[in-house]
């Protein structure tokens, strides 16, 4: 969508595959610009940020998503003190700091803010599958983007490879791959995948998004999610394990919003996820061969959609300035 609006006149071919059986294909993630502990992150995609806002307000049913401010409890240690010295250096547009009095008078359900509390606006929890499908209703409809449910074997020199033998010429790919990026892109590096889940919890939704450790969200449908465990592979096949990460993730949880000490869990969400050796670029190309062109806008991570989104706005004006035809 990013790319159709730098360049109305592009061509795009998405090869649409079925889910992977390891994808999460979660319901609810988060959106939002700041990945880190850097306010100078914050100010460099703002206006990115706006923008993905904004196209979400227009193309999407409410039903689809939900905005609320952000907030980031600091806590008394180096990575509380790391970013209200940033915020203080550089301030923010959009974001306040709010002293600990302040944090307990304004949002008295979430936890103790020794430092205060960074307070972002305009996050947003997105249903991930109505608005992929959306996405898609929009682009065939209004761009003329043609989708084809074909799996990829590989990035090939002259564009991709199919699973069943074929191949497709490309002058530009973005791989989008999440937990297939790494046998799509050996560029990336080494993957090391891992397993996660969302907990949904029986108790009233907050005002507010809370993050730091973990996030504490709610859900277009109204449930409060939070996220999310971290096992390896060879974990994620103990229910000892995963129950004992589904604690751990309860009980940090409860120190961002209290309440959630006691609640019930009422359901899960999982799947795997990929972490790469190397970070992925969107500004320029991951690897070239023979003329093609290859972008990585690749996975979710622990911290929602926000790694991928607002990036394809960068990754869009990139390949618009390689002169993509």
């Amino acid at each position: 969508m990013a790319l159709v609006r730098v360049r109305p006149q592009v061509h795009l071919t998405v090869l649409d595959a079925p889910d992977r059986p390891r994808a999460s294909t979660i319901p609810a993630a988060l959106c939002h610009p700041l990945t880190g502990w850097s306010m100078q992150h914050w100010e460099g995609r703002l206006n990115d940020f706006r923008a993905a806002i904004g196209w979400l307000e227009e193309v999407c049913e409410s039903s689809m998503w939900l905005r609320r401010s952000l907030m980031r409890p600091l806590p008394d240690d180096h990575r509380g003190q790391r970013l209200l010295r940033s915020f203080t250096r550089v301030g923010g547009d959009g974001v306040q700091h709010l002293a600990p009095e302040a944090v307990a008078e304004r949002y008295p359900e979430v936890g103790a803010a020794p430092l205060g509390a960074l307070v972002f606006d305009g996050a947003a929890c997105v249903d991930v599958a109505a608005l992929c499908q959306r996405v898609r209703d929009v682009l065939e409809i209004e761009a003329d983007v043609v989708f084809l449910r074909r799996e990829v074997a590989a990035v090939s020199s002259s564009g991709v490879a199919l699973e069943d033998g074929e191949e497709m010429a490309a002058d530009h790919v973005i791989v989008c791959g999440g937990a297939d990026s790494g046998r799509l892109m050996p560029a990336l590096g080494t993957e090391r995948p891992y397993f996660g889940e969302l907990l949904f919890m029986d108790v009233a939704p907050p005002d507010v998004f809370v993050a730091g450790g973990c996030h504490v969200a709610t859900a277009p449908d109204g449930r409060v999610v939070v996220g999310s465990t971290w096992l390896s592979p060879d974990e994620a096949v103990h229910p000892e394990a995963r129950e004992a990460a589904r604690h751990d993730l309860q009980q940090r949880a409860a120190t961002l919003v209290p309440g959630l000490a006691d609640a019930a869990v009422v359901g899960t969400w999982s799947g795997h996820r990929a972490k790469f050796q190397h970070g992925a670029s969107t500004a320029r190309p991951f690897l070239a061969a023979s003329g093609t062109a290859v972008h990585a806008l690749t996975g979710f991570g622990a911290t929602g959609l926000s790694r991928a989104w607002p990036y394809a706005l960068a990754a869009a004006r990139a390949i618009a300035d390689q002169g993509v035809a």
